[in-house]
């Protein structure tokens, strides 16, 4: 065969697989258009569902192949039969949640900011044990998210974050209240300057059955560029090793960016979401992907996916 015949096979060859990526337009189709479809097929999570969710939006979800749903309200925001009503939703369309005892309700802040600039987080035993217990049996709960990046998020966040020996003892309590759904904890992207787990990033063993990694790329210092939009790509899998190197037994979940936040988060476009999906699922060991997030159509300022992001909803959207 004459060189020139090779390169144009060659040609042709990378055209149609390029072709295949651009067209690409779910996860399990993005993963096994880049050629390798042992990496397809990962349970899809969609994070930011707030309380006031639609049924249409729910059905969008379920449509779209998500599976998991994640909140950032808790229980001062959502009384028990409220949480049963709406869990019955989800049943109805095949759906489970991740329970948020992660936020200030769950911590000892009170709704409306009536806290004290040195109160650090106190976790509420009592409280959490009852509300485990009146919703604990529905179909639809899928596990207690107990610690979001430490509670860095907290009111007094900046400054006071939920310790380890704090970790210990909400696990505890969660498993005592309810053993049979698994414990989930977040943490956030850190490099080598900040340590592995320090007071701020605090991770041991036998705290979480699931590790949920926040990796936004979409991170920014000025409002214009991401900082580091190879994070996932760059630091996933060194971040992985290092959690499972702590407990080897915990399940790996990814969260990527899907949404604004100026300044400090700039929107994602559909190739930054091609990216950063194909590098999270080639990580060794991940089990779930997912997005942070959908948001809410009652907030009009506020980022909601289907209107702010609509291309990039239109982009996940099985063909």
């Amino acid at each position: 065969m004459s060189g020139s015949r090779k390169s144009a096979i060659l040609f042709c060859t990378l055209v149609a697989l390029l072709s295949s990526f651009l067209f690409a337009c779910n996860i399990d189709q993005l993963v096994a258009a880049n050629g390798d479809d042992s990496l397809a097929g990962k349970l899809l999570h969609m994070k930011l569902v707030d309380k006031s969710v639609t049924d249409t939006d729910l059905d969008r979800i379920k449509e779209l192949g998500f599976t998991v749903l994640n909140s950032e309200w808790g229980m001062d925001d959502v009384s028990p039969p409220q949480m049963l009503a709406l869990l019955d939703r989800f049943q109805q369309r095949g759906l489970k949640f991740i329970v948020n005892l992660s936020n200030g309700a769950a911590w000892g802040y009170s709704p409306g900011g009536n806290h004290h600039a040195d109160q650090a987080p106190a976790w509420q035993a009592a409280r959490v044990k009852d509300y485990i217990e009146r919703i604990r049996y529905h179909p639809a709960v899928y596990a207690y998210d107990i610690s979001n990046e430490a509670g860095e998020n907290l009111p007094n966040g900046s400054h006071m974050r939920i310790t380890l020996e704090q970790m210990r003892e909400a696990a505890s309590d969660v498993k005592f209240a309810d053993e049979t759904h698994p414990i989930l904890i977040r943490m956030h992207y850190w490099d080598d300057g900040d340590g592995d787990f320090t007071e701020k990033n605090p991770f041991g063993p036998d705290i979480a059955d699931i590790v949920m990694l926040n990796l936004y790329s979409n991170y920014s210092v000025d409002g214009i560029k991401a900082l580091l939009p190879n994070m996932v790509r760059d630091s996933g899998q060194q971040l992985v090793d290092k959690i499972l190197a702590v407990d080897g037994s915990v399940r790996i979940w990814i969260s990527l960016a899907a949404f604004r936040d100026t300044p400090s988060f700039v929107k994602p476009d559909i190739s930054d979401i091609k990216r950063d999906a194909l590098s999270a699922a080639a990580i060794h060991g991940v089990e779930s992907v997912g997005f942070f997030g959908w948001g809410s159509p009652e907030n009009g300022a506020g980022w909601y996916l289907p209107r702010e992001g609509g291309e990039l909803l239109e982009f996940l959207r099985p063909r």
